[in-house]
C-alpha cells in the first residue's frame, strides 16, 4: 500500500504488497500515480524475482530477472516503455534460452533460442522486426533439421519429433513459429 495518497485516491509514495504468507511480494514508489525509480518483485519464498526500473510509469532500463532458485531467469532493457536494447533469457538449469537485441520494439540483428541441453535451437536475423536471410533449425540433439528462409509456417517444414520436443520445452516459440 502507498503511504499516502492525493485527493482523489492517486497512489504516491512508498509502495510494499505482501504475498498470503506475509512475504514481501513487491516494492517500489509511486508519484502521482505512476510507478518511478527502482521496483522489486520477490518470489512467495522471498527470493528476489525481478528488479525493474521506471520512469514515468514507464519501464526504463535494465530489467533482471531470477527463478526461484537464485539463477538469473533473463537481462532485458527498455527505453520509455518499449524494448530497446540486448535481451538475454535462461533456462531454469542455468543454460542460455535465448539472446536477441531490440530496437524501437522491434526485434533486430542476430536472434538465437537454445534448448534446455545448450544446444542451439534456432539462428536468424531481424531488420527492423522483419525476419531476414537465412534461418536455422536444429533438433535437440544437435542435428540440423532446417536451412532456408522464415517462412509464415515454419513449423510446417519441421520434423514431428522436434515439434513433439518444442512442445515440452519451448511452447511459446513454438506458437511464434506456427
Amino acid at each position: 500500500m502507498a503511504d499516502r495518497t492525493t485527493a482523489q485516491s492517486i497512489p504516491h509514495g512508498t509502495f510494499l504488497e505482501l504475498h498470503s504468507n506475509g512475504v514481501c511480494s513487491e516494492e517500489g514508489h509511486f508519484e502521482f500515480g505512476r510507478r518511478q525509480g527502482a521496483w522489486r518483485r520477490y518470489h512467495a519464498s522471498g527470493s528476489l524475482r525481478d528488479e525493474r526500473t521506471f520512469r514515468r510509469g514507464c519501464l526504463h532500463g535494465p530489467t533482471t530477472g531470477w527463478f526461484d532458485t537464485g539463477q538469473l531467469a533473463y537481462e532485458k532493457h527498455f527505453v520509455d516503455g518499449i524494448k530497446h536494447g540486448p535481451w538475454a533469457t535462461w533456462h531454469g538449469n542455468g543454460a542460455m534460452s535465448g539472446e536477441g537485441e531490440y530496437v524501437d520494439g522491434c526485434p533486430h540483428r542476430d536472434f538465437t533460442r537454445f534448448w534446455p541441453n545448450g544446444r542451439t535451437l534456432i539462428t536468424g536475423s531481424f531488420e527492423e522486426g522483419r525476419p531476414v536471410g537465412v534461418w536455422r533449425v536444429w533438433s535437440s540433439a544437435g542435428h540440423k533439421v532446417y536451412d532456408g528462409p522464415w517462412c509464415t509456417d515454419l513449423a510446417g517444414h519441421l520434423p514431428e519429433a522436434l515439434l513433439a520436443d518444442l512442445m515440452a520445452n519451448n511452447p511459446a516459440l513454438l506458437k511464434r513459429i506456427a
